[in-house]
């Protein structure tokens, strides 16, 4: 049990072989909304916060909120580039943080332009081992719609074991009810 976890030093960048993740400051709203929209045709059939489409307005209010939460340790979002590049490939997040476990669960979306590069799994791997290595989580899970195969794959990829399928768990963003599958990832099972 984390009793104060504002106290945590938790990196603000993170490299990996190909990526730099950064932690999402204040003023990346106009960057991050190019990426969206980019992508809005992918990102809005699971992501009930691209519907309707977010203005630039929207997107750096919430950047600023993502800020906030990552200095009070409420929550941990990053974006991540091309190593060595202001490139924008995605953003990956952890949020749902049970400090008491530790736990908390995985979300992430990438940019249309570089979808089957295998970088979301490179992006999603880095951060678990942020998580298990310098946080000490016993637990880490990931939740996406049943229908959506490539969030589910890079969830796979990653080592992470579908414990559940949940039925109408969520309203999907046409508004019919969904079914989420819920996978999750010990530290054993990376041993």
């Amino acid at each position: 049990m984390i009793e104060k976890p504002i106290l945590l030093d938790v990196p603000e960048r993170i490299e990996t072989e190909r990526l730099e993740l950064r932690a999402v400051t204040s003023g990346s709203g106009a960057r991050t909304n190019a990426a969206v929209v980019a992508s809005i045709n992918e990102i809005a059939k699971y992501m009930p916060w691209a519907n309707p489409t977010p203005s630039v307005n929207d997107t750096e209010e919430w950047c600023r909120g993502a800020h906030a939460s990552f200095i009070k340790r409420e929550h941990f979002q990053y974006h991540f580039f091309l190593k060595s590049t202001d490139t924008f490939v995605g953003s990956v997040g952890l949020f749902n943080i049970h400090w008491d476990v530790p736990k908390g669960e995985i979300g992430y979306w990438l940019h249309t332009d570089h979808s089957g590069k295998g970088f979301m799994t490179e992006a999603v791997r880095a951060l678990v081992a942020m998580c298990f290595e310098t946080l000490k989580f016993e637990r880490l899970e990931i939740r996406c719609e049943s229908g959506n195969e490539r969030s589910a794959k890079v969830a796979q990829r990653c080592r992470f074991t579908l414990e559940a399928t949940l039925r109408n768990y969520a309203r999907a963003t046409d508004g019919s009810l969904r079914d989420d599958l819920l996978y999750s990832l010990l530290p054993i099972d990376l041993s």
